[in-house]
């Protein structure tokens, strides 16, 4: 028998090694919202996924794949940089807003618009970074020089969590999707819808905890 306990999750955490529950308990009550010593935010969502697929903004990632898409750095960035020059007409059909993922050093970033090569400054197609939640979404926000790969991510949101209590498993229930665009145009056009399941072992499990949704 299994029932929901908990839809479109925020955040999951993990106790690291050498600390323990009252270390999870402490960090539950105080202000952090990231990795610390003793904590670590295994799953953390940007972005406002297209409703279609029922994922609220700010739900958890599980991981990542590969898109069909890529593209060229054109002008080298630094660890600060939130606007990324790639090559003109090469973004014409990404989706407004999404992920990239740089191979080395390692950076996924989530971006929120697209300002193509007509009307940017730079002449070139541009990723345009949020100034929060943008930079390394996951990996660590790095100098990229170009030219260099520019990979399209699609990552696993987490839609809810069932216990199963017969076999002693929580399930995790994920969706991905991909979407393009024609001639930069919105909105964006629902391509693939991916689901899956995963399991983990309720003796895994001590607390949770609820983030409240902000009404902004």
């Amino acid at each position: 028998m299994a029932s929901v306990l908990i839809k479109n999750i925020q955040r999951v955490l993990a106790i690291n090694a050498g600390y323990t529950l009252a270390d999870l308990l402490n960090y539950m009550a105080g202000s952090a919202t990231t990795t610390t010593a003793e904590i670590t935010v295994i799953t953390q969502g940007i972005g406002t996924p297209d409703p279609t697929y029922h994922v609220k903004p700010g739900a958890s990632n599980g991981g990542s794949f590969y898109g069909a898409k890529t593209t060229t750095l054109a002008t080298t960035i630094n660890a600060a940089a939130l606007t990324i020059e790639v090559l003109p007409g090469t973004l014409a059909t990404w989706p407004g807003s999404g992920w990239i993922y740089f191979a080395s050093p390692l950076e996924g970033i989530y971006y929120e618009s697209i300002n193509p090569s007509t009307t940017s400054a730079s002449g070139n197609d541009e990723f345009v970074i949020p100034a929060v939640g943008g930079r390394a979404w996951s990996g660590t926000a790095s100098t990229h020089t170009a030219p260099v790969t520019v990979s399209q991510i699609i990552p696993w949101f987490v839609l809810g969590i069932n216990r199963n209590v017969i076999d002693g498993i929580f399930n995790f229930a994920y969706i991905a999707r991909t979407a393009v665009r024609v001639g930069y145009q919105a909105p964006d056009i629902p391509e693939d819808v991916y689901s899956e399941e995963r399991s983990l072992s309720a003796s895994l499990f001590h607390s949770y905890e609820l983030v409240q949704e902000s009404a902004t």
